[in-house]
């Protein structure tokens, strides 16, 4: 054999470029929408995860204090409302007036800033506008009820029972 008359040919011919931009345009077009709807499940479990948080730190500190602390609906991160709803901010602080109120003096321990975007966060039943936890770590009494964090098309239902003990589920908004 001749080694000069070789000829070498290493590339892609066109219909197998074709065929692997074919492949490529599939894998994204099934795999995108599902990592969308994954993105926000996350994003909604990840909010819920920050009020329980919340939630569950205003317990333990009205046991390490052993003081009554509250958590409170807020939209400007220093005092509470009684109109709206939770997705506009919560702060916790100590409850030394005991009214589920913030009021001058009392020391705010945490503060969530308002959700982002087209997020709900309200309540549904029974819940009022604060939490407020005794240093025994139970609740104040007829604060129990469910709340609902939207972010269609995701949803969590939040349960909250008389001694403050939670339960997450999924919801539809």
């Amino acid at each position: 054999m001749d080694s000069q008359n070789k000829s070498n040919n290493s590339g892609f011919t066109l219909i197998e470029l074709m065929m692997v931009l074919l492949m490529i345009a599939i894998t994204l077009g099934i795999g995108v929408p599902s990592f969308q709807g994954f993105i926000q499940d996350s994003r909604v479990a990840g909010l819920t995860n920050t009020f329980v948080s919340s939630l569950n730190y205003t317990r333990s500190e009205a046991v390490k204090r052993g003081a009554e602390v509250s958590l409170c609906k807020s939209s400007n991160g220093s005092s509470c409302i009684t109109s709206g709803h939770w997705d506009q901010g919560w702060i916790v602080f100590v409850d030394n007036s005991n009214f589920g109120t913030w009021d001058t003096g009392e020391e705010i321990l945490r503060v969530q800033e308002k959700f982002d975007g087209n997020t709900t966060f309200q309540s549904t039943t029974g819940v009022g506008n604060a939490f407020t936890f005794l240093s025994s770590g139970r609740m104040t009494s007829g604060q129990s009820g469910e709340m609902l964090l939207c972010d269609a098309p995701e949803a969590r239902q939040i349960n909250i029972n008389t001694v403050g003990r939670i339960h997450l589920t999924e919801a539809t908004c």
